[in-house]
C-alpha cells in the first residue's frame, strides 16, 4: 500500500486496528464513516523485565493483578451497560476523553458517537483518534453513492483510490449458523431437522451451552454469552467448567445421554430478553448485538459473576437422564 491512496468503509473494530498501522505508509487515507465508533484510550503497555522477573518469582501476584482487571472491567457493566444516571456521566467523561486526544479540531469531533457507550461494540485503542490528525488522513461522514471505476462516490464529489478496504462488519447470524448440526426433532417426512432451521432469526440455548434438541452435545460461547464490557475467554472458562460437571454427572449416574428439558430454555430466555430491558445495547443504535426485530440473542445482559454462579454447577432437575 505504500504510497497509495486508499479508503476503508466503515468504522468498527477492524478498522480502529487498520487505521494507526497503515497510515504512515499510504499516501492518503480515507475513512468513510456511517456511525462513529466508542474509541476510549487502551492504557496498553509492556511489562517490564523486572516486572516478568516478580511474577516468576511470586506467581500469586499475578492472580491478583487478574483479579484486580476482572473486578474494574466488571465494575464497567454498572458505569456504561446499565442505564442510569451513572452510565450519563460515563458518557460524558470518555467523550471529554475522546475529544481532548483529538485536540482542537472540531471537524473530528464527528468520531464522538451520537448513542451511548456500549450500544455498539467498545474498540479501545491508544492509536485510532490520534491518527487523524495526521495531515494524510481524511474522515469522510457523507453518504457513499456508489463504487466508481476510479474509487468511491459520495453527493458532493468522487474520491479517487487505488484501494478500497471493506471493513463492514460481518453476518453474526450467519456465522451461527457456519456448519450443519442435525438434532433429535424430525419433520413430517421422519427426517431430523437441522438445527439452523430451528434457530431461525433468533438462536437460542440454555446458558449459551445446551440445547432440548440436542441431547449429549455442548457448545462454547453460543448464543447470548457474548459480552460488551469484560472478557469473553472467562466466559468460556465458565462454559468449560460446566460441560465437565455435566460429564462428571453423567458417569456418576451410569445413564448413556441426558437431555435439556425444554421448559428451561423458554425460562432462560425469558429472562435474558427481560433483563436486556434498561440496558445500554436495548436499543438507540443499529448494532449485531440485536436481529431486525430487536431480539439480543448475542450478549449475556447481566454482570459475568452472575453467569459464573449460573454455571458453577450442573443443575439435575434441568435435565432429562437416560
Amino acid at each position: 500500500m505504500k504510497g497509495k491512496k486508499v479508503g476503508i468503509v466503515g468504522t468498527g473494530a477492524s478498522t480502529v486496528q487498520l487505521v494507526p498501522r497503515i497510515a504512515d505508509e499510504v499516501d492518503d487515507l480515507y475513512v468513510f464513516q456511517r456511525s462513529a465508533a466508542w474509541v476510549p484510550a487502551r492504557g496498553q503497555g509492556a511489562y517490564s523485565d523486572f516486572q516478568k522477573k516478580l511474577f516468576s518469582k511470586m506467581p500469586f501476584l499475578i492472580k491478583i493483578l487478574r483479579f484486580f482487571w476482572f473486578v474494574i472491567t466488571e465494575v464497567n457493566y454498572i458505569l456504561i451497560v446499565v442505564r442510569s444516571r451513572i452510565s450519563v456521566l460515563s458518557r460524558r467523561v470518555i467523550a471529554s476523553e475522546m475529544k481532548g486526544r483529538l485536540g482542537r479540531d472540531r471537524e473530528l469531533y464527528g468520531l464522538i458517537p451520537d448513542y451511548a457507550p456500549a450500544c455498539k461494540r467498545i474498540t479501545p485503542s491508544d492509536g485510532y483518534l490520534e491518527t487523524f490528525l495526521k495531515p494524510n488522513v481524511h474522515l469522510v461522514t457523507e453518504k457513499i453513492v456508489e463504487i466508481t471505476e476510479c474509487g468511491i462516490q459520495t453527493p458532493k464529489i468522487e474520491h479517487e483510490l487505488d484501494i478500497i478496504i471493506w471493513a463492514t462488519g460481518y453476518d453474526i447470524l450467519q456465522a451461527s449458523k457456519q456448519f450443519d448440526m442435525k438434532t433429535s426433532k424430525l419433520d413430517s417426512k421422519g427426517n431430523q431437522i437441522d438445527l439452523a432451521e430451528i434457530y431461525g432469526e433468533s438462536p437460542e440455548m440454555y446458558l449459551g451451552i445446551t440445547h432440548p434438541h440436542l441431547p449429549n452435545a455442548f457448545r462454547l460461547l453460543g448464543p447470548n454469552t457474548g459480552l460488551a464490557h469484560n472478557s469473553v475467554l472467562y466466559m468460556i472458562e465458565c462454559q468449560v467448567d460446566y460441560v465437565c460437571e455435566c460429564l462428571v454427572e453423567l458417569m456418576n449416574k451410569n445413564k448413556k445421554s441426558f437431555c435439556l428439558k425444554k421448559g428451561r430454555l423458554e425460562g432462560f430466555m425469558d429472562m435474558i430478553q427481560k433483563e436486556t430491558e434498561g440496558k445500554s445495547f436495548s436499543g438507540g443504535c443499529v448494532s449485531w448485538y440485536r436481529n431486525e426485530d430487536g431480539v439480543n440473542w448475542t450478549l449475556w445482559p447481566s454482570s459475568v459473576v452472575s453467569y459464573w454462579w449460573a454455571t458453577l454447577v450442573c443443575q439435575k432437575e434441568d435435565y432429562k437422564w437416560e
